[in-house]
Order: structure tokens, then C-alpha cells, then sequence
């Protein structure tokens, strides 16, 4: 009983250990993924960043390159302006793929392209005024403050798309500590349920082999009791007087005892596997093989006195079944007749 008690105690626990195990691996698999979106969206989030700072400084390229050829008149002054004015769309256009699924971006990217497609329009209406002799320099000042409202406009735009990627870049980083915190403490119990797990499985194999060896003792020395016991039987049966004979469902002779020999007179000392009929002639006249085949089938004790011819004697022979087939015990009633 107790045996079978920390048998499934075991059991039942090794079992806890391996859901456990398949748990924390879960929980664990799954804060990973999370780490892992988490710095993909960082990544995207700093790329957003520098997009945007590569937008402000090729406009700044624009304004600075327009007005340094306002004020000198010196085409040299345009350079920042002719290699920046290709790539400001296309820089935008980087840009607004960055925020696609982003719900916060989109309005203010179609807002900062308007206003650099105005600022670019700006500067080449301030470049033209510039080439005319005899410009109004009022007309030329308010060209330059429209576009320094424009500049300011577009960096106010970009100073909201970074603050608002800042913003969502500090509750990215909220999120990863959150998620490391959780996969540090699901790792740590992966950890302890393996141990827990190994320990298990290391006693319960040190358990299952001393259970083994314990059976095995406990079936040695079954055995040998069971030798001991047999052979203390087979002593007692074959000092018995009387014959005892074994048969097995075909009535051949499986044991007998000494007695059987010397009472019968057969003139044989080993009668093992010979038919009882063959071995014991005088029996041939009788009701004994019929008797024996009743006995077989009906599973039930039967008894009958019959003369011995051969040495003109009475016998009581008694048929008791076995699982193997009969038990016959025979009895000298000369006297009693």
C-alpha cells in the first residue's frame, strides 16, 4: 500500500514538473517574441528619427543655399540648394513609408510635404527676384519672410513628428524593461522546474531500481523457500507408504513416490512418463481407465476397491483432480476384506 502511495505521488508529480516545464516554456517563448517586437519597433522608431532630421536638414539646405544667393548675388551660394532640392520629395516620401500603420504620423507627413513643396516654390521665386536688376527689396524681403515662415512652420512639423516618436519610443522602452523583467523571471523558473524535473527523474530512478532489487530479493528468496518447501513436500510424500501416483490429462505418469515401486511390485524403480496402464498391467482388467477420464471431466473425487490379481490383494484407490490432471493415493485392504 505504500509503496503504491509514493508510486503515484511520484508519478503525479513528475507529471506537475513537465506541465510546469511546457508553461514556463510558453510564458518564456513568448516574452522572447515580445523582446523581439519590441526592439524591431525601437529600430524602426530611431529610423523614423533620422528620417525625419534628413528631411530638416536638406530644406535647411534649401533655405540657407537660396538666401546666401539672395543677399550676394554669388551662384556659388546655390550648391546646398541645387544638390538637396532632388531629394526632398523622395526623402519624404522614405518618411511617410516609415509611419504607414503608424496612427499618429500620417496627417502631419502630408502636412510637412505641402509646406516643402511650398518652400521649394519659395526659393525659386526668391532666386528669380534675385536675377532681375533693379528688384524691389521690399519685394525681396517679404519673398524671404514668407519663407522663413514656411522654414519655421516645417520645423515645428518635424519637432512634432519627433516628439510624438519620442513619446512612443519611452513607452516602447517601458514595454521592453516590463518584458525583460518577465522573461528574466520566467527563464529563472524554467531553470528551477528543470532542476526540480532532473532531481525528480534521478530519484525515481534511484527508487525504480531498488524497487527492482528489492523484488528481485523478495522472489529469491520466494524461490528458495518455495525449493525448500517443495522438497520438504516431496520428502514427506515419498515417505508415505502407500502409493502416490501423478498423472496428466493423458494418464502418464508425472511423479510418483517410492512406495508405488515396492507396493505394485512393477519391478521398476522410475516410472516417470510412462502411461499408468503400461506401467501397472494388473489395472488393465479394471474400471480404473474409465474411472480416471470421469474424474478429468467432472473435476469431482472418486473412489473404488478393486482386487490386485498379480498378488491376489484388495486395493483402495482414491482419484482426486488436479490442475495438471489426477492425484491417485492406493491403499492395501487385503485385511479388511
Amino acid at each position: 500500500m505504500n509503496r503504491k502511495f509514493r508510486l503515484k505521488h511520484l508519478l503525479t508529480f513528475l507529471l506537475f514538473i513537465t506541465f510546469a516545464l511546457l508553461t514556463f516554456s510558453f510564458l518564456t517563448y513568448q516574452s522572447n517574441k515580445n523582446l523581439k517586437k519590441n526592439d524591431y519597433w525601437r529600430a524602426a522608431n530611431n529610423n523614423l528619427l533620422y528620417s525625419a532630421e534628413q528631411v530638416l536638414s536638406v530644406i535647411t539646405n534649401l533655405e540657407t543655399g537660396t538666401r546666401g544667393f539672395a543677399i550676394t548675388g554669388d551662384s556659388l551660394f546655390l550648391e546646398p540648394y541645387i544638390k538637396s532640392v532632388g531629394s526632398v520629395l523622395p526623402k519624404i516620401n522614405d518618411l511617410k513609408k516609415l509611419t504607414m500603420g503608424n496612427a499618429f504620423q500620417p496627417e502631419r507627413i502630408n502636412r510637412l510635404q505641402i509646406l516643402a513643396y511650398d518652400r521649394i516654390e519659395m526659393c525659386k521665386k526668391v532666386q528669380a527676384l534675385s536675377l532681375q536688376k533693379g528688384h524691389s527689396p521690399a519685394d525681396m524681403k517679404g519673398l524671404l519672410i514668407r519663407g522663413k515662415n514656411i522654414m519655421d512652420s516645417i520645423r515645428l512639423v518635424i519637432a512634432a513628428i519627433k516628439q510624438q516618436q519620442t513619446i512612443i519610443l519611452s513607452e516602447r522602452e517601458k514595454q521592453n524593461k516590463q518584458h525583460q523583467k518577465q522573461t528574466n523571471t520566467y527563464f529563472l523558473w524554467l531553470v528551477i522546474a528543470l532542476i526540480i524535473f532532473f532531481i525528480t527523474l534521478i530519484y525515481g530512478s534511484i527508487y525504480f531500481a531498488r524497487l527492482r532489487n528489492k523484488e528481485t530479493d523478495i522472489t529469491s528468496q520466494l524461490n528458495s523457500k518455495l525449493v525448500v518447501f517443495s522438497k520438504k513436500i516431496d520428502d514427506i510424500v515419498k515417505g508415505i507408504n502407500d502409493p502416490i501416483i501423478a498423472l496428466d490429462n493423458n494418464l502418464v505418469i508425472t511423479f510418483h513416490n517410492d512406495a508405488t515401486a515396492d507396493t505394485l511390485a512393477t519391478g521398476s524403480r522410475s516410472l516417470i512418463g510412462k502411461k499408468f496402464l503400461e506401467a501397472f498391467p494388473q489395472f488393465s482388467d479394471q474400471p480404473g481407465e474409465e474411472k480416471f477420464k470421469q474424474v478429468i471431466q467432472s473435476r469431482l473425487k472418486e473412489n473404488m476397491q478393486i482386487p490386485d490379481h498379480f498378488l491376489d490383494r484388495w486395493l483402495d484407490v482414491t482419484i482426486y483432480p488436479t490442475s495438471e490432471g489426477l492425484s491417485i493415493l492406493i491403499k492395501d485392504i487385503t485385511q479388511k476384506k
